[in-house]
C-alpha cells in the first residue's frame, strides 16, 4: 500500500478529520489534502517541503516514518527529476529562439548559400571588387558594423546565461536553507507534541481500584477504594430507549438527560457521601459501570416512583490500598464474620444457680420417674 494512502486510512481510523490534524502539525489543510491524494504538483516550486510535511504528519498520527522514509524520498525524486526535465526543455526553447543563435544560424546559412553562388554572383563580386577606394570603405565600415553587433549580441547572450545560472546556483543556496529550516521546524514539533504526551499522561491521575460490597437492600452498595487525590467518579450508563437517567449526590441533582444507549458522566465527588441513580423505566437492558467496575443490580426492580433506583454509598480513603492486602483484610474480615455468626454450643448450662457449687454432684435415685427418660444434649 502507498505511503500515502497509509497515512489516510490511519487518520480515519482514529477519528479525526484533515482540520484535526492539521491544527496538530500546523500544516495547511490544502497541503494534508494533497498528500493523501498524491497532488505532488501542488509542491512544484520546491518538492524539498514534501518530505518534512509528510514526516511531520506521520508522527502526529502514530505512524512510523523510519518505514516510508524511502518510498517518500523514491517518490520525490521521481516528481523532481520530471519537473527539472520539462526546465530543462523550456531553457533549451528560450535559448533557440534568443538572437545570438538566431544570427548564428543566418551565418550558417549564408555560408551555404556563398558556396552554391552562381557564376553571376562571382562576376558581381570581381566588378565590386574593382570599384573605387570610396566604396570599399563603406564596404569595411559595414562590415566593422556588422561585426559589432555580432560580438554585442554574443556578450548579450553570455549575460543571459551567467545570470539564469547565478539563479540556478542562488535558487539552490535557498533551498538548502529552507530544507534546514523545515527540518528544525519539524523536529521542534516534534518534541512540542512528544512533551504534550507525557505532560498529558503524567497529569493523568491513577485510576482507584473499586471494592464493592453489597448490602441487605436491594441496589444498595458500598463503594471503597477512591482516595482523596482521585476527586472525580466516572461513571457510565446504558439505558434503552431514550429515558431519563438522574444522578443524585447526597441528595442533591447533578446530572438529568435523556440518554439513548451509551452515555458517561464525571462526577466531581472529592469526598464521601451517597450517590443514586434513577432509571426512568426498569429493563434488563440498563447498566450502570463506576470507573472500570460494573454494578451487577436488579435493573428490572421498580421504586416508588415506578422508576429503577441504584444507591452507591461512596467510601473515601486518606491513602491507596493494596489490593492485595486489601482483598485479604476483606477475606480475613469475612471468615471472622463468619466465625461469629456460627452457633456456639455451649458447654455450661443456659443459666447458674447462685448457689450452684461446680464442685457439688448429686445423687439421683435410679427409681426416679422423673429421670429416667434420656436427656438429649441437642437441646442445649
Amino acid at each position: 500500500m502507498p505511503y500515502y494512502q497509509t497515512l489516510k486510512e490511519r487518520r480515519l481510523s482514529l477519528g479525526l478529520s484533515v482540520l484535526d490534524v492539521s491544527a496538530q502539525t500546523r500544516l495547511k489543510p490544502e497541503f494534508i489534502r494533497a498528500i493523501e491524494e498524491h497532488n505532488l504538483d501542488l509542491f512544484s516550486d520546491d518538492f524539498s517541503y514534501v518530505r518534512y510535511f509528510v514526516h511531520a504528519y506521520a508522527d502526529a498520527i502514530g505512524v512510523n516514518w523510519a518505514m516510508i522514509k524511502d518510498e517518500v524520498d523514491r517518490d520525490v525524486n521521481r516528481f523532481a527529476q520530471a519537473r527539472d526535465g520539462a526546465l530543462r526543455k523550456a531553457q533549451t526553447r528560450m535559448i533557440e529562439t534568443m538572437p545570438s543563435i538566431q544570427t548564428k544560424s543566418k551565418t550558417v546559412r549564408s555560408k551555404r548559400r556563398k558556396r552554391k553562388r552562381s557564376f553571376l554572383e562571382n562576376s558581381a563580386g570581381n566588378l565590386s571588387r574593382r570599384m573605387s577606394w570610396g566604396n570599399l570603405r563603406l564596404g569595411r565600415v559595414i562590415a566593422l558594423a556588422a561585426g559589432a553587433a555580432m560580438i554585442l549580441l554574443l556578450g548579450l547572450s553570455w549575460v543571459q546565461n551567467s545570470a539564469a545560472s547565478s539563479a540556478v546556483e542562488k535558487r539552490k543556496a535557498e533551498r538548502t536553507s529552507q530544507l534546514a529550516a523545515q527540518e528544525q521546524e519539524t523536529q521542534r514539533l516534534a518534541d512540542d507534541l512528544k512533551a504534550r504526551k507525557g505532560d498529558a499522561q503524567s497529569s493523568e491521575p491513577e485510576k482507584p481500584v473499586i471494592h464493592l460490597a453489597g448490602t441487605e437492600e436491594e441496589n444498595v452498595y458500598t463503594v471503597e477504594g477512591f482516595t482523596f487525590d482521585h476527586s472525580t467518579i466516572h461513571l457510565t450508563f446504558n439505558a434503552l430507549g431514550g429515558q431519563s437517567v438522574t444522578v443524585t449526590w447526597n441528595g442533591v441533582p447533578a446530572f438529568s438527560e435523556a440518554v439513548n444507549g451509551q452515555a458517561g458522566y464525571d462526577l466531581q465527588a472529592g469526598m464521601s457521601g451517597q450517590l443514586v441513580v434513577t432509571f426512568q423505566v426498569p429493563s434488563v437492558y440498563n447498566s450502570l459501570t463506576v470507573e472500570d467496575t460494573p454494578i451487577p443490580a436488579n435493573y428490572t426492580l421498580r421504586d416508588d416512583n415506578g422508576g429503577n433506583r441504584i444507591v452507591l454509598n461512596i467510601v473515601y480513603s486518606d491513602k491507596k490500598e493494596d489490593t492485595s492486602s486489601s482483598n485479604s483484610s476483606s477475606q480475613s474480615e469475612t471468615s471472622n464474620s463468619d466465625e461469629e455468626n456460627q452457633t456456639v454450643t455451649p458447654e455450661e448450662p443456659l443459666y447458674e444457680d447462685p448457689g450452684y457449687d461446680p464442685g457439688y454432684t448429686e445423687e439421683i435415685p435410679s427409681d426416679s420417674d422423673e429421670y429416667a427418660a434420656p436427656i438429649d444434649e441437642g437441646l442445649y
